[in-house]
């Protein structure tokens, strides 16, 4: 009896280690489900911001390119986020909801919902002026749940429920600020403005070719547009009279000629050297070129600068004050002088486009870019940013 007795006491204590061992696995297991778990919440998290930004842009891009000055219907901006949205998911499963947006000074959806005080709202305030619109992506399980499930924590806790992931994208948008190439035909403000009813006969961004815009649509760059006179068509060289580049800045001065003076066209060509005249003739040229051979497989949305006034500058030079940039189609070419030059279509593939020369036929179209935004005035070519 006396040995057992000493045995027992021999085992006193015994029970705690095993115990504290049985506790702390409990512990650490537990503690590796919840970071297991919030680690899902961050991927899923992280994931529905991609999917939230990429859908935003696709919204905005979708909406800036709609012909006219018509706002956007919460309808076309989802029918253009989803399946964006969709393909940025790895399940290819997310809810979409567009909460707040502006859209030339007027609420694009109605009163905005209060921003939420988690994560699940967008970065920063929302802009005091100017376009945006915000959408909200959130988790989408196959049985039409929002909640993501926790896996690992239920199975220890055996509870059911789940977390609610969501993200938030904003875009920003208004007129483009610049382009790194510049068409090189520039039109007069007053003579956009009368050629598209003020931006109202503005087409959609074509999205397959060929195009067939109806005829009555198209408009014809030149010298004299009615209500607005002449010297409408002047012709973009750059900052200096002594040089040429392809890249604008809206609300610049500019050198270039009219091209409805002749001798002035020939004199800026005799005084320019180098890549002066010819060179910035060059991406015009080369496209007539393409138009004239078939080699063009598509219209070109080129981006003509709007000005809304010239002076006269150094010899026969004019210099033009920049204040827009119009994405335009081109349909039809009269570069013609005496019978000699560029047309579109090729001479006995259809009559002359237009008279006199120079002249352009073609469409105003809407476009967007990225970059910085701002400006005097949208005239079709709009530029996009994240902005929360």
């Amino acid at each position: 009896m006396r040995g057992l007795m000493t045995r027992l006491r021999g085992d006193r204590g015994s029970m705690a280690p095993l115990v504290a061992v049985l506790l702390t696995g409990g512990v650490l297991l537990g503690a590796a489900a919840v970071v297991v778990d919030v680690g899902r919440i961050y991927a899923e998290r992280e994931e529905l911001h991609t999917a939230a930004d990429a859908a935003a842009l696709a919204a905005v891009t979708a909406c800036v390119r709609q012909a006219g000055v018509q706002p956007c219907p919460p309808e076309l901006l989802l029918a253009a986020a989803r399946p964006v949205a969709e393909r940025n998911a790895s399940d290819g499963a997310v809810d979409l909801l567009p909460t707040c947006g502006r859209q030339r000074g007027a609420a694009l959806l109605g009163e905005c919902l209060p921003p939420p005080d988690n994560l699940s709202g967008c970065v920063g305030d929302r802009p005091d002026a100017g376009d945006y619109l915000e959408i909200q992506a959130s988790t989408r399980q196959a049985d039409g749940s929002r909640l993501l499930p926790a896996v690992f924590s239920r199975a220890l806790a055996g509870e059911a429920a789940g977390t609610t992931v969501a993200a938030c994208a904003r875009v920003a948008w208004g007129a483009a600020l610049s382009t790194p190439e510049a068409f090189k035909f520039m039109v007069s403000q007053c003579a956009w403005n009368q050629l598209t009813g003020n931006g109202t006969r503005v087409a959609a961004k074509p999205t397959q070719f060929p195009w067939n815009p109806p005829e009555e649509d198209e408009v014809t760059l030149s010298q004299d547009v009615a209500g607005c006179g002449g010297g409408n068509l002047g012709f973009f060289i750059g900052p200096q009279w002594a040089t040429c580049i392809d890249e604008l800045e809206t609300g610049r001065d500019y050198y270039g000629f009219d091209l409805e003076n002749l001798v002035g066209v020939i004199t800026a060509g005799l005084l320019s050297t180098g890549c002066q005249l010819l060179v910035a003739a060059d991406d015009l040229f080369a496209f007539l070129r393409g138009l004239i051979l078939g080699t063009t497989a598509e219209p070109r949305i080129v981006h003509v600068p709007v000005y809304d006034g010239s002076e006269p500058a150094l010899l026969m030079f004019e210099r033009y004050h920049t204040v827009g940039l119009a994405p335009f189609v081109i349909t039809g070419v009269n570069l013609t002088f005496l019978g000699i030059g560029f047309r579109y279509p090729p001479l006995g593939q259809g009559p002359m486009p237009c008279t006199p020369a120079p002249c352009l036929t073609g469409h105003f179209v809407k476009d967007t870019i990225e970059g910085p935004f701002g400006g005097q005035g949208n005239y079709g070519l709009s530029s996009l940013k994240l902005a929360g």
